[in-house]
């Protein structure tokens, strides 16, 4: 019996060295215990020693000629309530946001979150790591939107990613200002220049994108003022911009476009083109007020352009801006008499900067004489002056129309 076991034991040794396996050795060490992970050291404040540092002339090249390329994908457009009016508001896209910073180079961008319940506050902080500039706001998202597909646990992610490219997109922009404004502004100029050519391919589009949207036609062409087939550059522009944001989530079909009774309710719907161009047959003194629908004489829409409300702070309004009104005197009455007969006998030019600068790039993408681009850009030099066109917008757009003459020229 025990020759046999000594035979079973140098055979199972035998057989393990020939596999390489080592049976378990005797150790007096303790036995291992996990470790818990340690929270992340937190990143060193200030000015550092950079590789290669930033030349700033070359970041706002290499931003122009990527937002060229970008065009809608670079700015946003959705509609907000004020004083009972709507104003639209425009700016960075957070793919803008990212390519800016990533070309500003030697930053840092940094985004953590907090659930408290129905809503998440995220903080994000920007970083410049030559100057040692730092910046840290926070943004609250609530968790509840609507369902896609009956799917609340989708919906809840896809409400926690916008919240932290909201977050990321508003540390950037505040911290970048001069650079993302320069980013999406250029963005703007290369899209409605771009539809300015071929405008009927890109109004299909939009047809075809608000049709994927479930979004009536009508809707749109109520806020635009307009029926589609008569859109301009800046029309279809404005629209693919509007539609960027309700796909980045920064705002809801319904709210860009009302609903026929909602634009009723709230006296901010247009009044479409057939009844404007009835009025004009019967050969009504009335007029539109293009910003509110209203139907009004001359004397009242002087009046009531000069109560616009002022844009936002840190936001540019492309439609709304401070209209100069008859000042209240004895002669009140007589003054905006003849600013009715003015407005009658000549066509309101544009109000503010961002209103010429539409108002510009549309006459650029639709013009085919090099000479009358020349003659009308020098007769709008007073027009320029009242709108109040600051000196980089008006370099801008004396390159644009420069780009305009070339264009014709070519071809």
């Amino acid at each position: 019996m025990t020759t046999i076991i000594d035979n079973d034991d140098i055979r199972v040794r035998t057989l393990e060295a020939f596999a390489g396996v080592a049976g378990p050795a005797p150790s007096n060490l303790p036995a291992t215990q996990p470790q818990s992970f340690l929270p992340p050291v937190d990143r060193v404040h200030g000015a550092q020693q950079v590789a290669v540092r930033r030349h700033e002339p070359d970041v706002l090249r290499k931003i122009k000629e990527l937002a060229a390329a970008a065009g809608e994908y670079f700015y946003y457009r959705f509609p907000v309530k004020n004083k009972g009016k709507t104003e639209y508001i425009e700016g960075p896209t957070i793919k803008c946001a990212n390519a800016v910073a990533r070309l500003f180079g030697n930053c840092d961008v940094d985004c953590r979150s907090v659930d408290i319940g129905t809503h998440w506050v995220f903080h994000a902080r920007f970083m410049d790591l030559e100057t040692g500039y730092s910046l840290t706001r926070p943004l609250q998202q609530r968790k509840t939107q609507a369902t896609v597909r009956g799917d609340a646990g989708r919906a809840e992610d896809i409400a926690y990613q916008i919240g932290t490219s909201k977050a990321i997109r508003n540390v950037v922009t505040n911290a970048l200002d001069t650079f993302t404004t320069f980013a999406w502004q250029e963005a703007k100029m290369s899209v409605v220049e771009t539809v300015g050519k071929q405008i009927e391919k890109y109004k299909t589009r939009v047809q075809i994108r608000l049709d994927e949207m479930e979004v009536d036609l009508h809707r749109v062409e109520a806020v635009r003022g307009r029926p589609l087939k008569d859109w301009l550059a800046t029309d279809v522009a404005r629209t693919i911009a509007e539609i960027q944001a309700v796909n980045d989530g920064m705002a809801t079909a319904d709210e860009t476009w009302p609903k026929k009774d909602d634009q009723k309710a709230d006296g901010d719907g247009k009044l479409s083109q057939f009844a404007s161009d009835a009025n004009k047959a019967d050969g009504n003194a009335e007029t539109v007020d293009p910003k509110t629908g209203e139907v009004t004489d001359g004397v009242a829409s002087t009046n009531n352009s000069a109560q616009g409300d002022q844009p936002a702070q840190g936001s540019q309004t492309a439609e709304d801006g401070p209209q100069p009104s008859a000042s209240a005197t004895e002669d009140g009455a007589a003054a905006s008499e003849t600013a009715a007969s003015s407005a009658n006998s000549e066509p309101e030019g544009p109000a503010t900067e961002a209103e010429y600068s539409d108002y510009a790039v549309a006459w650029f993408a639709e013009a085919n004489n090099v000479e009358e681009v020349r003659a009308r850009w020098a007769r709008e030099k007073s027009m320029r002056a009242k709108a109040g066109v600051k000196p980089d917008t008006l370099t801008k757009l004396e390159g644009l129309m420069k780009d305009t003459v070339a264009r014709i020229k070519k071809g």
